[in-house]
């Protein structure tokens, strides 16, 4: 029988050996689709979820990004002239958190910088030491040399932080309309603080590609946020500004006054030209500051006009046909009886006509003409010259004024407000009124910042009436009138004097304390200036807005009239009296 072969036997070393192979050859295939896995979801990850993160990275090796520092707009007048400017003042910070951090020794510092920026070193030691602070302002309005200097000596946590400092060129002559800023550039009276918005400086940044060497490739020029560096213009000239208020402190020198104001407007655009209001301050040395002198008193201060009153109401009867040019009234020797009440003259005098009603400044004659209204619409003539309401000129605290409402009038109220009392005005709403008649009747906004758009316009009377009273006020500065030293050589002025008692605490009026008051338009015959000048309890002997307001407003204004060229309009100066010879007058207003 033929041997039967045995069957092949595999070794059970080799059979495991086998099953090994095929596990790795398992494991190296699921690696190889776990990473193959994690490649695709790592770069899905990078191209969602972290690719703003890297991009920032990757920005931050490769743009180029700096801050900057826009000073505060400068101020200018009419002509371009400097009113307020910048100038870079920086401030020395420190960052004692940071400074405590490299270990660097604070009194060291201290004692390297106190010399150099003007401070002693314990008081910069103890405001080195505070670790926990990362800023501390150590000197602020550095000047640009001693900030370069310490940029040079590269100390740890110690930096230069750009600022900058405000200057006024016209100092006190223009404080109160400017006002100031704080230590951190911030208006904070006057034009500084309404227009602080307009004004205020900012911080814009640079952007753009550099190479790796530092080098900038190139700006992105949508990036920069600059605001326009233009200058913010005022109407203001300041040639004038200076004028007005020269002779204005010399004139409440002379008197001993309690202060003035003075305004100057173009009647074509009643555009601001001056406004000065005394006493006045240093807008750079503010440790002790007197706070009336911050306040703009032409625009901040109401008050009873007086006689300065008369040519309006004239003027609104005339347009009313209420009075005419040729009408004779009974002046009752300037002493007149009305409700139990009397009203009286400077001067004894019979009939007399608007023109002489105005020229010797009748209190009788001007109440009878307005009795002649009816007391609403003797209101509404008032309202539409702008007494009650505000000018909005944008500056702070400006004053209304006050125009009672006709249903409370007696006749005795509706005679005295033809006269200047029982109604309070603004120096600048005076003004206002007296550019309305040098415009043949229409009334314009005052402005004080330049604006493209065409003032507002709203006539108050018919030109014929501001016409026929501004050659009545013409008298007024002549020989025999109540202002002769308002005239100005070589020209013709339009103007009226007002001498009006304050109130007295107590009830009542004082009878020692006046505002003298001049108010006018020139040159007469083709205006172009409106000007009231309000000098503020002079002592003394003089009072009255003949002596003591009427040549300031000459001697202003002679000058306005030369500084603009404008031409003569009068062949000669009307002839001046004496301050006694005007008393005897009755120069009172």
């Amino acid at each position: 029988m033929p041997a039967v072969r045995p069957a092949a036997v595999v070794p059970r070393d080799s059979k495991a050996q086998t099953q090994r192979m095929l596990w790795r050859e398992r494991l190296v295939v699921a690696g190889l689709l776990l990473g193959l896995a994690l490649g695709v979801f790592g770069a899905a990850h990078l191209q969602t979820v972290a690719s703003d993160g890297y991009a920032s990275w990757a920005d931050k090796q490769y743009r180029y990004r700096q801050q900057h520092y826009q000073p505060r707009r400068k101020v200018v007048d009419r002509n371009g002239e400097p009113l307020a400017v910048s100038a870079p003042r920086p401030t020395l910070y420190a960052n004692p958190w940071q400074l405590h951090q490299v270990g660097a020794n604070p009194a060291e510092v201290a004692k390297r910088l106190g010399p150099m920026v003007g401070v002693s070193e314990k008081s910069l030691l103890k405001r080195l030491q505070q670790s926990d602070r990362r800023f501390v302002v150590l000197k602020r309005h550095l000047v640009p040399q001693q900030a370069d200097e310490i940029k040079a000596m590269k100390l740890p946590g110690i930096g230069i932080e750009p600022a900058w400092r405000r200057y006024y060129p016209l100092g006190e002559v223009a404080a109160s309309l400017l006002g100031f800023t704080n230590v951190d550039d911030k208006g904070q009276e006057g034009l500084e603080r309404s227009f602080d918005q307009a004004l205020a400086g900012s911080r814009y940044q640079e952007i753009g590609k550099r190479a790796r060497d530092g080098r900038v490739l190139e700006m992105d020029k949508a990036a920069w946020q600059v605001d326009v560096d233009a200058p913010f213009e005022l109407t203001l000239d300041r040639r004038l500004q200076y004028v007005a208020y020269r002779e204005l402190k010399r004139a409440v020198q002379e008197h001993d006054a309690a202060g003035g104001h003075m305004v100057i407007l173009d009647i074509a655009s009643s555009e601001v030209l001056a406004m000065v209001s005394l006493p006045s301050y240093n807008p750079h040395v503010r440790n002790k500051l007197n706070w009336d002198a911050v306040r703009n008193h032409v625009i901040s201060d109401a008050y009873e006009p007086g006689s300065t009153m008369k040519p309006l109401v004239m003027a609104a009867a005339l347009d009313a046909g209420l009075v005419t040019e040729a009408d004779v009234i009974d002046t009752h020797n300037g002493r007149w009886k009305l409700g139990g009440h009397w009203v009286r003259d400077g001067r004894r005098r019979g009939g007399l006509t608007p023109a002489e009603i105005i020229r010797h400044s009748s209190n009788v004659g001007i109440s009878k003409v307005a009795l002649r209204f009816d007391s609403a619409d003797m209101w509404m003539a008032l309202s539409r010259y702008g007494f009650g309401a505000p000018i909005s000129t944008g500056l702070p605290n400006e004053e209304s004024g006050r125009l009672p409402h006709f249903i409370d009038w007696q006749p005795i109220e509706q005679a005295t407000l033809s006269f200047g009392y029982g109604l309070s005005v603004s120096t600048l709403q005076l003004a206002q009124a007296y550019a309305t008649l040098g415009a043949e009747g229409v009334r314009r906004l005052p402005t004080i910042v330049q604006y493209d758009a065409e003032p507002l316009e709203d006539r108050v009377v018919s030109a014929n009436a501001a016409n026929a009273v501004l050659t009545m006020m013409e008298a007024v500065t002549q020989a025999e009138g109540t202002a002769p030293l308002a005239a100005i050589p070589g020209y013709r002025v339009a103007g009226k004097t007002g001498t009006a008692r304050k109130s007295s605490r107590k009830g009542g009026y004082t009878q020692d304390s006046y505002r003298a008051l001049f108010a006018g338009v020139v040159p007469a015959s083709q205006p172009r200036f409106a000007a009231v000048v309000m000098v503020d309890d002079p002592g003394g002997e003089h009072y009255y807005g003949g002596t003591v307001a009427a040549p300031v407003f000459s001697a202003v204004m002679a000058d306005a009239l030369r500084l603009l060229d404008v031409p003569a309009d009068a062949d000669s100066a009307p002839r001046h009296l004496p301050v006694a010879a005007l008393r005897a007058n009755g120069g009172a207003g």
